[in-house]
């Protein structure tokens, strides 16, 4: 049996809607590597827009461009933990 997928299989269609994160000092969406450990915290609520979650995931990185020090926040939904 080969490796890979069947010749003729169909792609599955993703939409991903994630806003990147952005410098509070310059605006830009360009940053470094994440540096040390993310923070989770487990909390329930609902995005601007009306998502539940509930984790939020904090991550440090620095701005490529201006150098500013800056944490990333992100909002997730786990269907197990709920």
């Amino acid at each position: 049996m080969g490796k890979g997928r069947p010749q003729h299989a169909k792609n599955i269609d993703r939409i991903a809607d994630v806003e990147p994160s952005r410098c509070p000092a310059c605006g830009s969406t360009n940053r470094g590597p994440y540096v040390g450990t993310c923070l989770v915290q487990d909390y329930e609520g609902h995005t601007a827009d009306g998502r539940p979650y509930n984790r939020i995931v904090r991550r440090r990185c620095h701005c490529a461009d201006c150098g500013q020090l800056r944490i990333d926040r992100s909002y997730e939904f786990d269907p197990a933990a709920a």
